[in-house]
């Protein structure tokens, strides 16, 4: 629902993957199937390493990482890199 109390739909469709960027739009519609809006956006998705090489030349040291919001290890299988950072 909506601020206003009315539904709404939302759905993803991927269109590129190049690399480590993935190229997807996100559309809002309602429960019928009219579209309200379309964005298209890209997301560039790092693995560990990358991350912390960015976060060091920024002047960032990392504290923990972890694989997932409960503080799991970070894993090949891990969805996520949730990563503390402090500048140094």
């Amino acid at each position: 629902m909506d601020g206003a109390g009315h539904a709404v739909r939302v759905w993803h469709e991927v269109q590129e993957v190049a690399g480590d960027v993935v190229t997807f739009t996100e559309s809002v519609g309602t429960p019928d199937g009219s579209v309200l809006r379309v964005d298209r956006t890209s997301l560039r998705f790092l693995d560990v390493a990358a991350l912390g090489g960015f976060l060091a030349d920024a002047g960032f040291t990392v504290e923990a990482q972890y694989g997932d919001w409960e503080r799991g290890p970070v894993t090949a299988e891990s969805r996520e890199i949730v990563t503390i950072a402090r500048r140094a």
